[in-house]
């Protein structure tokens, strides 16, 4: 079985055609998992109606209060049991292929924490296509050291088996984002399988932040490099692989301990010195202009 996790915040404008994409898939064991953080539109109203419709949907009631999609999907991770979970933004609309393509590319490696990311149509409010070289994604790794300085998948593309899930039971308030939480753990204690077809509409609109920037354009890299936000954003990452460090340091092999330590205390070391740590390990994000931004920002300090 699959279950698909879907965090819910005032979604009633898309929630009822993503359900319904959702519900015509080719794969056919599939159980739906919403939690709602409070919606004050008819959200609720429209999950009872399809729940009543497709017998397959599963309500979670708490009494937490989470104020952010990351800790929303956190909470319905707790509530998963299944062989396999997948994330699911409530405005995007799925293919029909999108939970049979994801099962198939991972169903092999269960012996072993698994997560598998498809790729991604990005269209308007409308469903109209938009240039998919502007998703603000970076070209996807399975690279530990990338993966915690450049966060290249979006939760909404992914699939987790069930011996990866089991081991994110508790998502740090550094986490930045909980799909690059699945990406490093992944990355360092599994395995990533990145899956190449295009299985999803990821809709822009005016209510979501990813997409529409060109993030290996000049003028995007210059833009950054003058925001002095891109430094602060660097001491987040080092605040999240700390995080991380405390959660699952004696889990990692030798050499992601390296990696994580010389991530984690790069700016106290000589300035000079910083520059041949990002080399070493490869702690660099994607794209040549958005190397320069990062290197200018570590080594100023």
């Amino acid at each position: 079985m699959v279950e698909i996790l879907i965090a819910l915040y005032n979604s009633s404008k898309y929630i009822r055609e993503q359900i319904e994409s959702i519900e015509n898939q080719t794969y056919k064991n599939i159980k739906i998992i919403v939690r709602d953080d409070g919606s004050t539109d008819n959200t609720l109203d429209i999950i009872e109606e399809l729940k009543n419709k497709y017998h397959n949907i599963q309500i979670v009631f708490d009494n937490v209060k989470c104020g952010n999609p990351k800790d929303n999907f956190g909470e319905l991770i707790k509530h998963a049991s299944a062989e396999y979970i997948m994330f699911c933004d409530h405005d995007d609309v799925w293919l029909d292929n999108k939970v049979e393509i994801s099962v198939n590319a991972i169903s092999r490696f269960d012996d072993i924490p698994t997560m598998g990311s498809t790729d991604s149509i990005l269209v308007d409010e409308k469903l109209e296509n938009i240039d998919s070289n502007k998703l603000e994604t970076s070209k996807k790794t399975d690279q530990f050291s990338r993966l915690l300085v450049d966060n290249c998948y979006m939760g909404c593309t992914m699939i987790l088996n069930k011996k990866l899930y089991n081991m994110i039971n508790n998502i740090p308030k550094e986490c930045l984002m909980h799909d690059i939480w699945v990406a490093l753990v992944a990355s360092s204690m599994g395995k990533i399988v990145i899956i190449p077809e295009k299985c999803m509409l990821y809709r822009q609109h005016g209510n979501n932040c990813v997409g529409g920037k060109n993030v290996f354009g000049i003028s995007y890299a210059l833009e950054k490099i003058k925001d002095k936000s891109t430094k602060n954003n660097i001491q987040l990452l080092i605040s999240q692989a700390s995080a991380f460090k405390t959660q699952y340091y004696n889990c990692l092999d030798k050499k992601n301990k390296m990696i994580l330590d010389a991530f984690i205390d790069i700016y106290k070391t000589p300035k000079m010195k910083r520059l041949y740590t990002l080399i070493k390990y490869n702690l660099f994000k994607t794209g040549f202009f958005r190397k320069l931004g990062e290197i200018y920002y570590v080594i100023r300090g």
